[in-house]
């Protein structure tokens, strides 16, 4: 039988299944939809993590118990607030969120190209004679915080290619037994990537080959190729939009009084990390609680102004030419080093607005609106290397 003609066949092991983050879905979906357009026939490896399954059941079977958790946590009041009128408003809310955890589901099931199988680190072994190569990332499926050996593709044997597509730490720095358990995890990978530039450094030494950096998968696609599954608009008026996954306060107050003092519509994602927090209630205008992946990227296409504390909001805010800010999630900066990355990736370091002398709208009001006409040759370069990167490590 002649294979000559044969798509080569790719599995890739991200953070998406049964999770509903946005940019989670939408690196998931970008990895997958870039490389078939290139031609292989790549597809998302189901992997079922059972605390992320059991999010998704409370959310969509057990919202009172997840509601009543949620206020324990955070308020950190008596069980008996559940009764009350303020928090039974809050349940009512929440359960509005149900319909995002169905939009996300929709998402996984019928955009994400994905496997037919569920597999766990019990059985996931049993794919390997399906697929040619594999690959691990994007996102961050090397945050040692929750280590998963399945993200290092421990479970794929060495004569099979294996390599990582923007993997991310989401770390500042390593300790000795996390870089050995790096070292060990990585000894037979054909190539390594990440998506942040300090993780080449926090490497150096533990790969078989130099990390490299290349663009998050949601950068291989252009603004066109995102358009074919964007919403529709769903705001009308001019707005702006919040996207906050950290409960920094400073930064939606200073959202509020920018939307206020442009006369502009404040459009909010409430509770977009999953989590239910206070400081979202009744902040915004408008509050889109069953956004989906794809109202996500609508909701920053029409945006006027975006503010966030999102890696992945930065990313389409780039992509769809938007002016926005960015700041730190809460007091500390442990993820700061995304932020200076993707920032300082589009030339756009000025727009993180960390401390408090940024945070300010006398900061905010003096920065010049973003220049997209002019051409950034940095980012036109690194996307280059990333398809190269993929092509030759996928070819050979």
């Amino acid at each position: 039988m002649d294979l000559s003609n044969e798509k080569k066949r790719i599995a890739i092991i991200s953070i998406y299944y049964k999770s509903c983050n946005f940019g989670g879905n939408l690196q998931a979906y970008a990895l997958a939809a870039y490389l078939n357009k290139q031609g292989y026939s790549a597809e998302q490896i189901c992997h079922y993590e059972l605390k992320r399954a059991k999010l998704v059941d409370m959310l969509l079977h057990r919202p009172h118990k997840f509601v009543a958790k949620a206020v324990r946590r955070v308020v950190r009041k008596p069980y008996e607030l559940i009764k009350s009128r303020k928090i039974r408003a809050l349940d009512e809310r929440y359960r509005i969120s149900q319909r995002r955890v169905e939009a996300f589901e929709d998402f996984n099931q019928n955009v994400i190209p994905h496997s037919k199988g569920v597999y766990n680190i019990e059985n996931i072994s049993s794919i390997v004679d399906e697929y040619d190569a594999f690959i691990t990332g994007s996102d961050q499926v090397w945050n040692l915080n929750w280590y998963n050996p399945v993200f290092f593709l421990d479970f794929v044997p060495s004569e099979k290619t294996k390599l990582s597509y923007a993997a991310s730490l989401a770390m500042d720095k390593l300790t000795p037994s996390q870089r050995e358990t790096v070292k060990k995890s990585l000894k037979d990978f054909k190539a390594v990537s990440v998506r942040e530039e300090n993780a080449v450094g926090l490497l150096e030494g533990l790969s078989p080959l130099p990390a490299e950096f290349v663009v998050d998968p949601t950068l291989l696609l252009t603004s066109e190729q995102w358009d074919e599954i964007c919403s529709e608009r769903r705001v009308e008026q001019e707005y702006v939009l919040c996207y906050f996954l950290g409960e920094n306060s400073r930064s939606r107050a200073l959202a509020r009084e920018f939307a206020d003092k442009n006369g502009l519509k404040l459009v909010s994602i409430p509770h977009a990390g999953g989590e239910i927090k206070l400081c979202d209630e009744c902040f915004g205008d408008e509050q889109i609680y069953d956004a989906s992946p794809k109202d996500f990227l609508s909701l920053v296409k029409y945006a006027s102004y975006v503010f966030t504390d999102s890696f992945h909001a930065v990313v389409f805010s780039n992509i769809y030419q938007r002016q926005y800010f960015v700041f730190n999630r809460n007091a500390k900066s442990e993820l700061s080093s995304r932020i200076y990355s993707i920032t300082s990736l589009f030339g756009s370091e000025e727009r993180f607005c960390h401390g408090s002398e940024r945070e300010s709208m006398s900061y905010v009001e003096g920065l010049a609106p973003i220049d997209y006409t002019k051409r950034n040759t940095s980012f036109e370069k690194l996307k280059a290397h990333s398809e190269n990167f993929l092509k030759n490590n996928l070819e050979q």
